[in-house]
């Protein structure tokens, strides 16, 4: 059997005392990756204190961030910022930047879901390592927040079926101690701070906004006056990135979004460009 720890920069043990500004998770979790960065950098510094020692056993650290398909979730920041201290501070260790694959998208809300539903939900998923590594090599599976545990469960599962016996980590920005608190306590720090369209333009505004996942998903699920407001709120090249960033994570296909999405292609072919009162050359960042 591979030997498991975990670790985080944060343990909740109140939803009153969390260790961080719930504002500025929100925020994280819809773009900001300036506050994923820094979640990246306290994770690191945290972790070395504690396993410095252990981390200089191992030739090779091969670090996984969220499962994801096309478009990265919130958590990659962190795994990025991470990896790179990881790099600098042990610049005689092989780090290796691994991927953990997910097959299906959900139009579902996870943060809104009891401990039940999640598994249920992620049960229909699947999730796999495409690559193999030496058995001696060190694996650390970041994610932003754990409050179930259904997320390492399941990749607890993925390494017991391909038989994999290696050292594993799993980290993370903060982690629920206080099992009294309702999942959907996270969908309250998801949305602390993003409520509506306008605190999300806000943010795709800002120098640090990078498109993710949840991002994607918020924009097409709005109703249609909603869409169009942000349609016209933000730079063209970042409807591109929505647009294929959602075809190439199988949204098309779902019906929560199809309309949405049809809409905004017709818009980046300039069918619509007078409806939205948008331009190509008009447009401003």
């Amino acid at each position: 059997m591979y030997k498991l720890n975990e670790f985080a920069t944060h343990y909740i043990e109140s939803k009153e005392s969390l260790g961080f500004e719930p504002s500025d998770y929100s925020k994280f979790k819809f773009g900001l990756s300036s506050v994923g960065y820094k979640y990246g950098l306290d994770l690191w510094k945290g972790f070395h204190a504690r396993f410095s020692d252990r981390l200089r056993e191992y030739e090779t650290i091969r670090v996984f961030g969220s499962p994801y398909q096309y478009l990265p979730t919130a958590a990659h920041t962190i795994s990025n910022s991470f990896i790179a201290e990881l790099s600098r501070t042990l610049p005689k260790t092989t780090v290796v930047e691994g991927k953990l694959n997910r097959a299906t998208t959900y139009t579902v809300d996870y943060g809104s879901l009891t401990a039940a539903e999640r598994m249920n939900l992620i049960s229909s998923d699947t999730f796999n390592l495409d690559e193999e590594f030496d058995n001696s090599d060190l694996l650390i599976f970041i994610d932003d927040i754990k409050i179930t545990g259904t997320h390492e469960k399941v990749v607890k599962k993925v390494l017991n079926s391909k038989s994999i016996q290696n050292d594993a980590i799993f980290l993370y920005h903060a982690v629920l101690v206080d099992q009294t608190v309702h999942p959907s306590f996270e969908n309250e720090l998801n949305y602390h701070h993003v409520k509506g369209i306008d605190e999300l333009i806000a943010l795709v505004n800002q120098e640090s906004f990078a498109i993710n996942t949840r991002f994607v998903k918020f924009t097409l699920g709005c109703d249609s006056p909603d869409f169009k407001m942000i349609c016209n709120s933000i730079p063209y090249s970042l409807l591109q990135e929505i647009r294929q960033g959602a075809n190439m994570n199988g949204y098309d296909k779902l019906d929560a979004f199809r309309e949405n999405l049809e809409e905004l292609s017709k818009l980046l072919d300039n069918e619509l460009v007078d409806s939205y009162h948008y331009s190509k050359q008009k447009r401003q960042f």
